[in-house]
């Protein structure tokens, strides 16, 4: 059944992808002619320019996730911050002695952060939907869009509702939260 449930998710994606390519602000997955997807979970990604705000990329990416999450959709984060700043490996602590950055002769490894500038940005800016899988369809996905566009309609009050019920962290503090401890 496998290529039945496939075939149902890829519809879902398709009537929500072409509904919310209208709404500014928010940029639909991109998919090449010669590839296809399963979409356990349908990125996004939230455009400041598009909305001309003035804000961090990840206190409205935050403050949509939270606002869409009110509205039933079930959107989140894929992660919090990138691979290469979480503490396993800044800190070279896998699976013991060393390996496995020292396991070919490579001990002197490291995981730079200033080299990963792309990962910071995807995850400020992005953020997943659930829910698009079989027997789910096109009444979930309406629902979906009609959250979208009211979220997005008034992303002005969604950012203050935000602020009133949570303290945004840039992902750089995050980061260094993560390395104390």
């Amino acid at each position: 059944h496998l290529n039945e449930y496939l075939s149902g998710t890829r519809t879902n994606v398709a009537r929500l992808t072409a509904r919310l390519e209208g709404i500014d602000g928010l940029l639909t997955p991109r998919l090449p002619p010669d590839r296809t997807h399963a979409y356990y979970l349908y990125p996004l990604k939230v455009d400041l320019e598009k909305l001309n705000l003035a804000t961090e990329p990840g206190r409205l990416r935050n403050a949509v996730v939270k606002a869409l999450s009110a509205e039933n959709v079930r959107a989140g984060l894929w992660q919090k911050v990138p691979v290469p700043a979480q503490p396993m490996f800044q800190n070279k602590q896998a699976y013991g002695k060393g390996w496995p950055w020292s396991c070919c002769g490579d001990g002197d490894v490291s995981y730079d952060l200033g080299d990963y500038p792309n990962s910071f940005s995807a995850l400020e800016n992005s953020f997943t939907v659930r829910g698009l899988v079989p027997p789910n369809g096109g009444e979930l996905v309406d629902a979906y869009v009609a959250a979208f566009k009211k979220v997005f309609e008034n992303i002005d009050r969604v950012l203050a509702v935000y602020d009133k019920q949570e303290k945004f962290i840039p992902l750089d503090e995050r980061i260094a939260e993560l390395s104390r401890g």
